[in-house]
């Protein structure tokens, strides 16, 4: 499947370094770019695209005006130059929000949550609320529901998933078969030995996360800190 994506940057500069990348990576598909907003909305109404890159400080129509008429199941991406603009982006149910200039592989780790994601359709079917996990048994598959899975953690060869009513189910997988598995927004890998829910996070500090159930403590790798900064920032409330 190829995910056709929409650019729209008021400056011509930036529209072709982001043309550039979305043209460089397999699965995406440059289906429009301009620089006037005007012409972005009519374009978005005519191409139905699955991604739209969007600038946000642009004369006319701002990119979250623009972000407000794009139906529920087309993806926002915000590329900007003013990270105070982030909170902005949460308001729109942005799926990330991108500072430039945008490093190569930052805008990867953009692409691998677009890759990640179902499109959401409207009539709800196909919806990604549960899993099915191969247990100790080989004919035996136990259903997983996701809002009840609060982390997952790497055993060797095998992985641990820990559920909010003390439930541990162990099967033999990898953590990135895992990731690959787990479609929602709500999860993400912040070591190389965990995934959290992102929504069962009580608190944030010195590095680590102390998860709401039984208050587990997971240290965040050094290699995750910067996407997880940068996830957390669509729900941070700045202060004055």
């Amino acid at each position: 499947m190829n995910y056709k994506c929409v650019l729209i940057d008021d400056e011509q500069a930036s529209l072709n370094i982001m043309s550039s990348m979305v043209q460089s990576v397999p699965g995406l598909e440059l289906a429009g770019a301009t620089i006037d907003p005007l012409k972005g909305v009519q374009m978005i109404r005519d191409l139905k695209p699955d991604v739209v890159f969007l600038d946000i400080d642009m004369p006319m129509l701002s990119g979250l005006d623009i972000a407000r008429l794009i139906q529920s199941d087309t993806r926002i991406v915000f590329c900007t130059a003013y990270p105070q603009f982030a909170l902005d982006g949460h308001e729109v149910e942005a799926l990330d929000f991108l500072l430039k200039p945008v490093p190569f592989n930052r805008f990867m780790r953009t692409v691998e949550r677009i890759f990640k994601q179902k499109r959401i359709h409207p009539a709800g079917d196909d919806v990604n609320d549960y899993i099915y996990v191969r247990t100790d048994h080989n004919s035996k598959y136990e259903k997983v529901e996701l809002d009840e899975l609060e982390y997952i953690e790497a055993k060797g060869n095998y992985v641990a998933l820990h559920s909010t009513s003390n439930r541990k189910i162990m099967t033999h997988t990898s953590m990135e078969s895992m990731e690959k598995q787990l479609l929602s927004d709500n999860f993400m890998r912040v070591h190389r030995s965990f995934i959290v829910a992102l929504s069962k996070i009580k608190l944030i500090e010195y590095g680590r996360i102390i998860l709401k159930g039984a208050g587990r403590e997971i240290a965040i790798g050094e290699n995750y800190r910067e996407e997880f900064k940068e996830r957390i920032k669509l729900k941070l409330i700045s202060p004055k």
